[in-house]
């Protein structure tokens, strides 16, 4: 018997589809819950196909990225503010973002989560954080390990934005 996550893959023909219809899924109810602009962009990038999840730091020398790395690239690509950097890197295989003078290599800046609402450099999206969803380190209630993919962890973080807007009005 197929999933409905295979039958979904099936019915969207691969992936590229299937972040089309996330990204659809998610726009959605958009108007049901509002979401800033900068959740929604972030949303966005993790959805659009453009960046390459991998694990281990915000983003790899490899070009991948975790999600708190397109998270960082966001922030830089709108505001301006930011830098990838690999000259005072604390890895041979990852670049660190700075901004304000610090470098980060495994969880967004402050300033970043700041600007996305949230109360964390690497918050918690269910029972476990952003970053170990996406490095497949997460455990789930079995004891099992739990890796998340960028659509998987777009909802987790629009749950989140919509739990923490809600909150703030």
């Amino acid at each position: 018997m197929r999933s409905l996550y295979h039958e979904i893959l099936i019915a969207f023909d691969g992936i590229d589809s299937l972040n089309q219809y996330h990204h659809a899924q998610l726009n959605q109810t958009k108007e049901n819950k509002m979401l800033t602009e900068p959740q929604q962009q972030f949303l966005d990038n993790l959805l659009s196909g453009e960046f390459v999840q991998g694990a281990g730091a915000l983003r790899r020398n490899d070009d991948t990225w975790c999600c708190l790395g397109v998270a960082c690239e966001t922030y830089r690509r709108v505001t301006g503010e930011g830098e990838w950097d690999t000259k005072n890197k604390s890895s041979w295989t990852s670049y660190e973002f700075i901004l304000a003078g610090r470098y980060e290599d495994s969880v967004m800046p402050w300033e970043v989560a700041r600007w996305l609402g949230l109360g964390s450099q690497n918050p918690y999206l269910e029972r476990n954080t952003a970053a170990e969803y996406n490095d497949g380190t997460a455990i789930d209630d079995r004891g099992d390990t739990v890796k998340w993919d960028f659509a998987k962890i777009a909802e987790g973080f629009k749950k989140l934005f919509e739990r923490r807007n809600d909150d703030d009005e």
